[in-house]
């Protein structure tokens, strides 16, 4: 009885193991295709941007053919893709517009109306103060940012650039960055435009018969294809006082 018993014992410890070495296979399948491959392809296209700005030492000293006084100011402008994928890019621009501040002169019923309004204006990132009001922006420095076409997980950019303001003209300046980015950047082709005397972004699509279609941000063709392609514009904001 022992001696039938013994190779169905075998055979069941030959099963045993087959079947464990299949599981291992399939569970080894699920953590390279599923958590390696699917699910990083599935997460949200991020990018953090952040601009700093400096004032270059002895920055008050240096006077041009006029007399004017001339502030060189520091641009750096970071990009890292903190997200567990690949984000493919579009061509990417800064942007530096000049205020002229001065004393406000509407009293502190036009103050609170300057503050309604901005707020009204939704989305727009103003802000006003009692004392002071902005009397003139003007666009006075700007061009292309990154050469890259993709951020890898966890990479890093960096660009740092260097612009002359009149300070005999311009009391702070406002620095802006514009990152546009895809899933699948093929297709697309990024112009900018003047409009109101600051740069402005326009996205065209050509599909795959050769058609191309001007995305426009309110229309049903930008909101049909950034969501297919997931495009997105990545925007950060800084300033800095001339003073």
């Amino acid at each position: 009885m022992n001696s039938e018993a013994e190779p169905l014992r075998k055979r069941i410890n030959t099963w045993v193991q087959t079947l464990g070495i299949v599981f291992a296979g399939v569970w080894g399948a699920y953590e390279f295709v599923y958590k390696d491959i699917y699910l990083p392809s599935t997460a949200p296209v991020n990018i953090s941007l952040e601009i700093g700005l400096d004032k270059m030492p002895n920055s008050g000293s240096h006077k041009d053919d006029e007399g004017d006084q001339i502030v060189p100011v520091q641009i750096t402008v970071s990009a890292t893709n903190p997200s567990s994928r690949t984000v493919q890019l579009l061509p990417s621009q800064f942007a530096v517009f000049g205020m002229d501040v001065g004393k406000a002169a509407d009293g502190h019923a036009g103050f609170v109306k300057r503050v309604t309004d901005d707020l009204n204006e939704q989305y727009s990132g103003k802000y006003q103060s009692s004392s002071t009001a902005t009397k003139a922006r003007e666009f006075v420095a700007g061009g292309s940012l990154f050469l890259d076409t993709s951020l890898n997980p966890e990479e890093h950019l960096s660009r740092t650039v260097v612009v002359y303001i009149d300070r005999d003209i311009y009391d702070k300046l406002e620095v802006t960055a514009q990152i546009p980015s895809a899933r699948d950047t093929e297709g697309f082709n990024v112009k900018w435009s003047e409009d109101n005397g600051e740069p402005v972004e326009q996205v065209s699509w050509m599909d795959a018969s050769g058609n191309v279609v001007d995305l426009d941000k309110d229309s049903e063709a930008f909101a049909r294809i950034s969501a297919d392609k997931e495009l997105t514009t990545f925007t950060a904001r800084s300033e800095i006082s001339l003073w």
